[in-house]
């Protein structure tokens, strides 16, 4: 119904990575594997319901 090329992706870095946002309670905190981009790097969630900042606890940088 939509011509995808007439939309621009939001949310992602120009990798095409998500980027990271604080998650406002567990529902929609990160699951363990999540890959997100963070402060110019990428990074992929080590535990289930993270809430955590990459870089702070509970995410390891991926090597791209």
């Amino acid at each position: 119904d939509a011509d995808p090329n007439t939309y621009e992706k939001i949310g992602t870095d120009d990798s095409g990575y998500p980027i990271w946002v604080q998650p406002l309670n567990k529902k929609n905190s990160y699951k363990k594997g999540d890959i997100v981009s963070h402060n110019g790097k990428v990074w992929s969630s080590d535990i289930n319901h993270n809430m955590y900042e990459p870089g702070v606890e509970g995410w390891s940088e991926v090597t791209v």
